[in-house]
């Protein structure tokens, strides 16, 4: 969520939704924010990994000084619950974040 208000302006919708998928909970998060290559989508996991070149529109939230840890802590946490985490997105139409885990 942070990030997703971090790299989106103040009048672009960020929008969060749960459902249960199974045996799974699925959380997502969905931005119009730039959007990402396919070959960023492979790196962005890593550690120290940031996106060059994406513009910081919130301030408020520790932007700009973040290390590139966050998606790779997430995802750490969420693969040791054993869950998964991915993102779909394309340069210009946003990105949509999601994890699932499961319910047991």
């Amino acid at each position: 969520m942070t990030n997703a208000l971090k790299y989106s302006t103040a009048d672009q919708l960020v929008a969060i939704s749960l459902r249960l998928e199974g045996a799974e909970a699925y959380l997502q998060v969905r931005d119009q924010a730039p959007g990402l290559t396919v070959e960023q989508h492979t790196h962005i996991w890593e550690r120290y990994r940031r996106v060059q070149g994406v513009a910081v529109h919130d301030k408020t939230r520790g932007a700009g000084g973040s290390l590139g840890l966050g998606l790779y802590i997430s995802r750490t946490i969420v693969e040791q619950h054993g869950g998964r985490v991915s993102v779909e997105s394309r340069v210009g139409t946003g990105s949509t974040f999601w994890f699932a885990l499961p319910l047991s």
